[in-house]
């Protein structure tokens, strides 16, 4: 997702690839690493992971949690999503190529106009909607004691990653002659010259990764413990396009030209279907106002097997490293929780292998996030929460100084609870901004993703005597 433009005509004859995004990279294991916290209560509150859960849904995220339940819970969610994308590509002229930059602008309104083949200008924009169920959960506290210990077990079903990707970028090259690393590329000598092609591409993938999740606690004292397996399952729609927009041939001293397209446009659709076993282990220590918690995730395999109408056909494998969550929660009354997280997940250790390849790529950074949240109870059937938290993605901007520092989306959370005896009802509204810039030699790219989603669930408890 959110790939930027690599063109510069001021170096040119080797194309190179950007070790973190590509102008026109296919559709592979775009969104797998999406993953998020279950749970509306849990959304709202800055989407926590360890500390702070007291719902069924604890059993996805932190099973020891359970352990918290006093009665049985049956709860059902769903939800809504609307995706805003957009991308403002900012162009200087080039002092090889002095028209090229106005060739890409494509403004037929600018004093000197120099216009392509088709009137596509550079900037895009694109929403994407979709509404789905999220979980189904069901926890209950079990009749026995054994050795003085209460025992929860959970049983659900939930969304763990929202797969769905649009990525689109009007001016790509072939070769991309705009990138500067890993070294700058030689200029085009005396008597030769480089054909560069240039099209528009845009890339969408539509689905979700769901997980069946068993999980069990056992709590005694002020120390619980949990674990949990989760069964991955999901499927995918893949559509990518290509536009041809014509050829380029670049020419030593400031001379090249553009002919007129040949390939039309051509649409590639596919279908993805996702795979995998994965654990989680929880400890938990609470006392008086004070809990404390730790998840610890081992790395496991995912796989994509994956088929599109051109007849390619494969299985990628990404292998995820271990991931660790500890975070602890304060309630100084009966009316307020607080509660803060730190998830560490490795993804830029994290392994793809890929079904064209022998050997295994590492496509991501790393980078830590830190989830805040709070929860008051205004009335006795009445909740008011919210949190924050900054989301590290998988990938760095083009161009960032510094190679391992991934971009970042502001996202906020804001809920509500009602309870009515034994029912209950959450609604969450969260928002997440992601602002970062793409730059090259030749052009910067402003790209933004603005999700909105709205969550909704409904729980029913029963009283049980252990």
């Amino acid at each position: 997702m959110l790939i930027g433009l690599l063109v510069c005509a001021a170096l040119a004859l080797v194309p190179t690839t950007v070790w973190a995004q590509d102008a026109a990279a296919p559709l592979t294991l775009q969104g797998v690493h999406q993953q998020e916290a279950v749970g509306a209560r849990a959304r709202a509150m800055g989407g926590i992971r360890a500390s702070g859960l007291a719902t069924s849904t604890s059993l996805f995220s932190n099973p020891a949690a359970l352990h918290r339940l006093t009665e049985a819970e049956v709860r059902l969610g769903g939800g809504a999503v609307h995706q805003a994308y957009s991308q403002d590509q900012t162009w200087v002229p080039n002092r090889l190529y002095l028209e090229l930059s106005l060739i890409f602008e494509n403004d037929p309104s600018s004093p000197n106009p120099t216009t392509a083949f088709d009137d596509i200008r550079p900037d895009w924009e694109n929403d994407l909607s979709s509404a789905r169920p999220t979980l189904g959960a069901l926890a209950l506290p079990l009749p026995f004691s054994p050795g003085g210990a209460t025992v929860t077990a959970g049983l659900g079903a939930a969304q763990v990653a929202n797969l769905d990707h649009y990525f689109q970028n009007n001016n790509v090259l072939d070769p991309n002659i705009g990138s500067i690393r890993p070294e700058p590329i030689p200029r085009i000598p005396e008597g030769d010259s480089l054909l560069v092609g240039w099209a528009q591409f845009s890339r969408q993938r539509d689905g979700a990764i769901y997980g069946i999740t068993p999980a069990l606690a056992v709590a005694r004292g002020p120390f619980s413990l949990g674990l949990s397996a989760t069964v991955l399952t999901g499927s995918s729609d893949d559509t990518e396009r290509t536009l041809d927009r014509g050829e380029f041939t670049l020419r030593y001293q400031n001379r090249f030209s553009l002919a007129a397209p040949t390939g039309g446009e051509t649409t590639v659709t596919g279908t993805s279907d996702y795979s995998g076993t994965r654990f989680a282990i929880a400890g938990g220590y609470e006392t008086g106002a004070l809990s404390v918690d730790a998840v610890w995730q081992p790395g496991y395999t995912l796989e994509r097997e994956w088929s599109r109408s051109d007849g390619a056909a494969g299985t990628d494998e990404v292998q995820f490293a271990s991931a660790f969550t500890v975070g602890a929660a304060v309630r100084p009354s009966d009316r307020l929780t607080v509660a803060a997280d730190v998830d560490l997940r490795a993804l830029g250790s994290a392994e793809a292998l890929y079904a064209d390849s022998t050997e295994a790529e590492q496509p991501w950074v790393s980078g830590s996030t830190v989830h805040l949240g709070a929860e008051y109870r205004a009335l006795d059937w009445l909740a008011l929460r919210g949190g924050y938290r900054e989301q590290a993605q998988a990938f760095a901007p083009a161009g960032a100084a510094l190679l391992d520092e991934p971009a970042r989306a502001d996202v906020f959370g804001a809920g509500l609870g009602f309870s009515f005896g034994p029912l209950a009802l959450d609604v969450t509204y969260e928002l997440s901004s992601l602002r970062y810039e793409d730059l090259w030699l030749s052009n910067g790219n402003d790209n933004s993703v603005t999700t909105h989603s709205v969550l909704f669930e409904a729980a029913y408890a029963i009283p049980l005597t252990r």
